[in-house]
């Protein structure tokens, strides 16, 4: 079911990544030393490799659900706990139900609603999931998020205490900021945003923030931009004015860099 869930989940970041490598001609699917070919080690790491470029996946082989990951240099988000560690190799123990997963620093991973199928409509109410985008930042990331007759850009910049996070088009949208800690506040094109620590309520509500673990999660509404629109995808001037911009006190951004 977590693998079920998580295929469906994924959606939008493969079809977009297929789409970009229909383009390029780099596979979706690739060995670690295709990304990586001076890296000591990297030939050999064939029990591991990315999918795109957000997801680092380790998959597990052995009856003891044991798993020995290579990681190339950098820090790196385990997204199944959320902790965080840097570049070289590391041992994780699975259930069946578990694959090692990776973000890599600086990248972005959109996901799409639980869905029975493609075509079917999300298992959770509408405004409880409006597509979820995963942010691990600590300089710059960015995607394009593309489908057959759309492309939306994503941003997120991080400068001293603060992140800005923004959508070349409108549209409701959530992200979840990994390794923030407390936010002291979070604004959404000049309004500021509610905290609602309650599930149900936070569900309910349009435009919310709460806290899981050590992210920071928020879901409103960005508001139509001035994006060019000669053809140029990549073009990245005239974003829309600020989607979210979450602000952590010094002592937290320096614990989380």
């Amino acid at each position: 079911r977590w693998f079920a869930r998580l295929r469906y989940r994924l959606i939008p970041y493969l079809y977009s990544t297929a789409l970009d490598a229909a383009e390029t001609g780099l596979p979706v699917m690739r060995a670690m030393v295709l990304d990586h070919p001076d890296e000591p080690g990297m030939t050999l790491a064939d029990g591991q490799y990315y999918l795109g470029d957000s997801l680092l996946v380790a998959p597990m082989a052995r009856a003891d659900g044991q798993v020995t990951i290579l990681l190339p240099p950098g820090r790196w988000l385990d997204y199944n706990s959320g902790d965080v560690t840097s570049g070289g190799q590391v041992t994780r123990v699975c259930a069946l139900d578990e694959m090692p997963l990776f973000l890599p620093e600086d990248r972005m991973l959109p996901l799409g609603p639980v869905r029975s199928w493609i075509g079917g409509t999300s298992a959770e109410p509408a405004s409880a999931d409006p597509g979820t985008v995963d942010v691990f930042v600590r300089d710059r990331a960015s995607f394009r998020l593309r489908g057959d007759d759309f492309a939306r850009v994503l941003e997120a910049r991080r400068a001293g205490d603060a992140i800005t996070f923004e959508s070349s088009d409108a549209g409701a949208l959530e992200a979840r900021f990994h390794r923030t800690g407390q936010p002291v506040r979070i604004v959404a094109d000049g309004v500021s945003v509610p905290c609602v620590e309650d599930n149900a309520a936070y569900r309910a509500s349009a435009s919310a923030w709460r806290v899981e673990g050590d992210a920071a999660v928020v879901k409103t509404r960005a508001r139509a931009g001035s994006r060019r629109r000669d053809g140029n995808l990549t073009d990245r001037t005239g974003f829309s004015s600020v989607y979210c911009v979450a602000r952590y006190p010094s002592s937290r951004a320096a614990s989380a860099a």
